[in-house]
């Protein structure tokens, strides 16, 4: 064999710090890259190729590699794993419009299997990082799954490859129904993510043009909740309520069921009624903290820390049953005949504006 291992092992050796940190500097580079064109992987690691594992598919594949620093393409390897298959063109696009890409060396997602085989689809690219300033002399690969594909690719190897023994057909046939059935769910899902932006985009329409004339659900009350979360915090501040988390966080509360249960209590049915509602309380804040004091708002900014809880909190205030809400804000007679009078003069205004509307 006229191949010298001791010799490329010790320039492996040499080399491998520097493999290192390309492999870092390409995992920075990608997960800005992900970031900028709102990609989130499921997965994303990099490694570099052990010394053994180096020196192994050497002394395997040669004589087929007479450089094998220049013709070893995956020293430095990256996997992504996409949440759905549509995902993968999403990466590839990232890859074509960033690096350099060894069309010779890679394996493109068109190259499918023949429409009566199953199997795993491999996509692999090797490329290479260049820009004005820099121009690195190591290539790379990228493995780019969906989920699905690397749980299936993952134990197939586990179970086919890591044994002594040879595979039965059956067995084989086995694995490979399995991949079927994973294909399958994988364009399921992605079936589903599709349908579920299609919804997003129906609320996103009629909420971004103000259309309220939707049912009262969870969906609605969300969004609701998420076109007016800044103006439910600022009405909020004008009682001196200062303590509110953003959306995000609030939904993790799941309050809006809550909200939904006193909507359709008192008789709202559609987001126009919610709406209507916000708009009696911005309107009359002024007054709402002329005829309260300071200790009921004390005691009302207790249940408020988001827009979700502060329409509960003035719904109970303003709607339920006078002795629930004694009970709830444990009030005293005095500030519950000023809970009284609000009523009265809101249900004032609001007959008022029905008539002026006639």
């Amino acid at each position: 064999m006229n191949i010298d291992i001791v010799d490329i092992q010790k320039k492996y050796e040499k080399n491998f710090n520097d493999y290192e940190k390309f492999a870092n500097f390409l995992k920075e580079r990608l997960n800005y890259l992900f970031l900028i064109n709102n990609f989130t992987p499921a997965k994303f690691e990099t490694r570099v190729k052990s010394i053994k594992s180096f020196i192994k598919k050497v002394e395997k594949k040669y004589p087929k590699y007479k450089d094998p620093f220049h013709d070893i393409t995956d020293i430095i390897g990256l996997r992504i794993i996409t949440y759905y298959n549509t995902e993968i063109d999403d990466v590839i696009k990232i890859l074509k419009d960033n690096f350099e890409i060894d069309y010779e060396n890679s394996s493109d997602k068109e190259n499918l299997l023949d429409y009566d085989k199953m199997g795993y689809i491999s996509v692999h690219y090797v490329c290479k990082f260049c820009d004005n300033n820099n121009s690195f002399p190591y290539k790379f690969e990228v493995q780019i799954r969906s989920l699905l594909q690397h749980v299936w690719a993952s134990i197939d190897h586990k179970l086919r490859y890591k044994t002594y023994i040879e595979i039965p057909k059956q067995i084989k046939r086995k694995l490979f129904r399995l991949s079927a059935l994973l294909e399958v769910a994988d364009s399921e899902f992605t079936s589903i993510k599709e349908e579920i932006e299609m919804l997003e985009k129906f609320y996103e329409n009629k909420f971004d043009n103000k259309k309220y004339n939707l049912r009262i659900d969870i969906s609605s009350i969300n969004y609701y909740l998420k076109y007016n979360n800044d103006r439910i915090k600022n009405i909020a501040k004008n009682f001196n309520i200062e303590r509110f988390k953003s959306f995000e966080s609030a939904k993790l509360d799941n309050l809006e069921r809550k909200l939904l249960h006193f909507l359709l209590k008192t008789n709202r049915h559609f987001i126009y009624d919610l709406d209507d509602f916000l708009n009696i309380i911005e309107s009359n804040q002024s007054l709402i903290a002329d005829l309260l004091d300071n200790e009921i708002i004390k005691k009302l900014s207790i249940m408020i820390n988001s827009s979700c809880s502060f329409l509960i909190a003035f719904i109970i205030l303003i709607d339920l049953e006078i002795d629930r809400v004694k009970k709830i804000l444990n009030l005293t007679e005095t500030q519950l005949l000023k809970i009284l009078k609000l009523r009265e003069t809101l249900n004032s205004l609001k007959c008022r504006d029905i008539v002026i509307k006639k």
